[in-house]
């Protein structure tokens, strides 16, 4: 019976976001992956007798996802120069958006591991190549190229965007080789691919569900990459599903080190642990880890999202009268207004306003959820003279963005990439 939780969980809350039920629409990329993680554990506890979770404990486990999360805030990092992705809708009360941040972050990892520790229940034979050799200067040319990466990605991350994967493989692998830690250079010194194919394997797998998620829930994250924004997959463009195999291996690169330092419990393939650490390192350092991620995710509210849950009393394109109604009729989110159970709000409001008033607040309503554009960058459209969709559709994306950058008064006006992608989902 406990494995089917998993599955019946994912159906159920799948239903729910795709009815726009809240809080589920919003975080269902949580919800999905809480049942996917589940899932997988129930799946490697028929096959070994013992559930993955329960072996690591619950300080375990929240080890994993501390560390998963403060990993990723290293891409967020990045992305400041990359501007590859941005985030939209995101729960609006601040406390709840820097939990549901951190949790959903701190899933990576254990989507990744645990995906990758059942195909080892599956296929635990090895993939035998002919032995590499590796000196200590082989790892300083490898050193040195992740150090060049990096260089060239923050020089032009237009043409280099991709090189910030690469880089912090070459980097971290390199490192692990020199500490003595059997990570992937170690093992394909001794000629053996198998468990670096698996990581490739559950790191696509991974992929897609990060990508099917995404796409459902209604705070999400969209992409802005150069050259490749046309033909997607998800929110994912089509070539982007191909980095997802080797970030998986610099995650176990990135597990591996924690696991030697003793700052996360071993698990399966990576249970090779450094020296005993003191407890004065086993505190600063976690301690340093979520300043610097705190401090990451604060700039990321100014600059990677560009807009949360939309508050009616936020939308200037409302009048008084408007705000007045929605506060008899208990409406306090735009997200009110859409899916299931918003019919009823829309029968009371024809029945108490003119025609015309109502067809107004759908125009606005469809355009500050269109794509996430939100209070902030709708009132600028308002401002600018766009108040529908339609009246996005007359235009195009040059001038929408040229009029946004003249006359943006509530913040930065959205970069000409993020005006882009609203057009591209009107058909244009």
């Amino acid at each position: 019976m406990a494995t089917w939780c998993g599955p019946l969980w994912l159906g159920v809350t799948y239903a729910l976001a795709a009815a726009g039920v809240e809080p589920i629409a919003t975080h269902f990329y949580l919800c999905a992956w809480a049942g996917l993680i589940v899932t997988f554990d129930q799946l490697i506890a028929r096959g070994e007798g013992s559930s993955l979770l329960a072996r690591v404990g619950d300080a375990g486990w929240v080890q994993i996802g501390f560390w998963s999360a403060v990993s990723w805030f290293f891409y967020e990092l990045c992305n400041f120069r990359l501007q590859n992705w941005y985030y939209i809708l995101v729960e609006d009360e601040p406390l709840l958006r820097w939990l549901a941040t951190f949790v959903a972050f701190g899933t990576v990892f254990p989507g990744i591991f645990w995906i990758d520790h059942w195909l080892r229940t599956r296929w635990s034979s090895s993939v035998r190549i002919p032995p590499l050799q590796l000196s200590s200067n082989h790892r300083r040319v490898l050193v040195a190229g992740g150090v060049g990466f990096f260089v060239l990605w923050v020089a032009d991350p237009v043409h280099f965007y991709p090189l910030v994967w690469g880089g912090t493989f070459l980097i971290l692998a390199s490192l692990n080789h020199r500490l003595g830690i059997d990570g992937i250079l170690r093992q394909l010194e001794r000629g053996d691919l198998g468990p670096t194919l698996r990581l490739l394997i559950a790191g696509f797998i991974a992929g897609g569900c990060w990508e099917f998620f995404n796409f459902w829930a209604r705070a999400k994250w969209i992409y802005t990459v150069p050259f490749f924004d046309e033909l997607k997959l998800f929110e994912m463009p089509l070539l982007g599903f191909v980095g997802f195999p080797p970030f998986a291996v610099e995650c176990a690169c990135t597990y591996r080190l924690l696991v030697w330092a003793r700052l996360c419990p071993p698990l399966g393939d990576f249970t090779q642990q450094g020296p005993p650490r003191s407890k004065i390192f086993r505190t600063v350092i976690p301690l340093l880890a979520l300043l610097f991620s705190h401090g990451v995710y604060d700039h990321m509210q100014r600059v990677t999202v560009t807009s949360t849950t939309p508050r009616v009393q936020q939308i200037r394109a409302f009048t008084q009268s408007d705000l007045k109604w929605f506060r008899q009729q208990g409406v306090e989110h735009l997200t009110d207004l859409v899916g299931l159970g918003s019919e009823r709000v829309w029968r009371q409001l024809e029945q108490d306003v003119e025609a015309v008033t109502v067809a107004r607040v759908r125009d606005t309503v469809e355009l500050y959820m269109h794509e996430g554009i939100g209070h902030q960058f709708g009132n600028q459209l308002v401002a600018a003279g766009y108040h529908s969709l339609r009246d996005l559709e007359a235009s195009d994306a040059a001038t929408v963005s040229e009029r946004l950058s003249k006359s943006a008064g509530e913040g930065p006006a959205p970069r000409p990439s993020q005006v882009k992608v609203w057009f591209h989902r009107l058909g244009r």
